[in-house]
Parts: structure tokens; C-alpha cells; sequence
């Protein structure tokens, strides 16, 4: 029976991303790369879910030490971070403040 090409490359492409998928454990171990030491402990990956990696922060100062100034080195890490287990890095990091009382 022939298939169609749609067919056939769409189970190519399935494959292909079955292959890539990145599990949160994965992107979290990548995230924990990425991180500057001194703030490990106060910032963790939660979800990995289309490209979109969400970190959960344990402060609103956490947070916005991470956007201002180390967004573009955590961002030159996680795509390194990605790369070398060959896997798509994130397109963006979502930050939530999760505040412990």
C-alpha cells in the first residue's frame, strides 16, 4: 500500500519531536546549569511545556534580579544548556513569585 507523502511526513516530523521532547526533570537539570550559583536554592524550573520554560522564584527581589541582570546570560546558558543533549531550548522563561509564609 503506498502512503501519501502528507503521511509519511508527518510520522517523520512526530518522530522527530517524540525524539526532542523535553521532559521537566531535563529542562530542569538545564535550568540548574543556567542559574548563578548564589541563587540556586531561591529559583526553581517547575514546568517545560511548548517551548516556554516556567521558574518559580521564592522572592519579588529573586525575581527581578534574574530579569535585570542576568536574563541574557541565563538565556546564553539554557540555549548551550539545550544544545548539547540535543533538544530545543526555550523560547522564553516565565518567572512566578511563589512566597513561602
Amino acid at each position: 500500500m503506498a502512503r501519501s507523502l502528507k503521511e509519511i511526513l508527518k510520522r517523520r516530523v512526530l518522530k522527530e519531536l517524540s525524539k526532542r521532547a523535553v521532559t521537566t526533570d531535563t529542562a530542569g537539570e538545564a535550568w540548574e546549569e543556567a542559574l548563578p550559583e548564589r541563587f540556586r536554592g531561591h529559583a526553581r524550573a517547575a514546568v517545560y511545556k511548548r517551548r516556554v520554560l516556567e521558574v518559580v522564584v521564592d522572592s519579588p527581589s529573586v525575581l527581578a534580579e534574574l530579569e535585570g541582570f542576568h536574563r541574557h546570560e541565563i538565556a546564553e546558558k539554557l540555549k548551550a544548556g539545550f544544545s548539547s543533549r540535543g533538544l530545543v531550548p526555550p523560547v522564553r522563561v516565565k518567572y512566578t513569585v511563589e512566597e513561602h509564609a
